[in-house]
């Protein structure tokens, strides 16, 4: 947990100090391979818990919906791309959740 909330802060923090020389521009790497490697973690380490891999991705998409929430509110224009991405993450992980919880019948 630790690790990927460093890893998310510094994300954040590379497009602020990106934003005033070079518009919509963000470190697609870290963006993206962040949550997809977290994800991928959390999900066998929630292996032996009921519904543990769905209130991951529950989590993780709540996590990304309210911080791009956050960001939007106070730098608008600056890191309109990150918002964007971190909306998309919001919604796709929360999205998952759905076929994690059901079942494959």
């Amino acid at each position: 947990m630790g690790f990927f909330a460093l890893y998310l802060t510094v994300s954040v923090l590379f497009a602020l100090r990106q934003a005033p020389r070079l518009r919509h521009y963000l470190d697609g790497t870290l963006v993206f391979g962040l949550p997809i490697v977290a994800f991928g973690m959390q999900v066998e380490l929630m292996r032996p818990y009921q519904y543990g891999a769905a209130w991951s991705a529950l989590g993780l998409g709540g996590l990304y919906l309210v911080l791009a929430r956050l960001l939007w509110g106070r730098h608008q224009e600056t890191l309109r791309t990150l918002v964007e991405a971190f909306l998309a993450l919001g919604v796709v992980f929360a999205t998952l959740a759905i076929p994690l919880a059901l079942d494959g019948r």
